[in-house]
């Protein structure tokens, strides 16, 4: 892609040289939210533990893994000290697994540092 860059410079070609030069950066964007998707995940791990007092699996409803509704604000109200983002009290019923919280998480704070 560096020679693309290249090319279109010396070619007195902005736009392509615009595109070529770009799309390193976005792939590394790619990488970092990535990598705040695994940590979203490992926080949210955590305060299931903390709440529900084991480990429950990405996948497996939260209310039938031992969550109650106290349980679910206190996951909420964890979750929102740690990651420093507004959730809704509806949470765990809205998105009723961990993998489910984690994404939603995620996507609120990547919409969160874009604008």
């Amino acid at each position: 892609s560096h020679m693309a860059a290249l090319h279109a410079v010396a070619s007195g070609d902005d736009a392509a040289a615009a595109a070529a030069t770009t799309s390193s950066p976005a792939g590394s964007r790619k990488v970092r939210g990535r990598r705040a998707r695994e940590e979203v995940e490992a926080v949210v791990q955590e305060a299931v533990r903390g709440v529900v007092g084991s480990s429950v699996s990405p996948d497996a409803p939260l209310m039938s893994s031992g969550l109650d509704s106290l349980g679910a604000v206190e996951l909420r109200n964890a979750l929102e000290g740690r990651l420093g983002v507004q959730l809704p009290s509806t949470l765990v019923f809205d998105y009723p697994t961990p993998a489910a919280v984690s994404e939603f998480i995620a996507a609120q704070l990547g919409a969160g540092s874009e604008t």
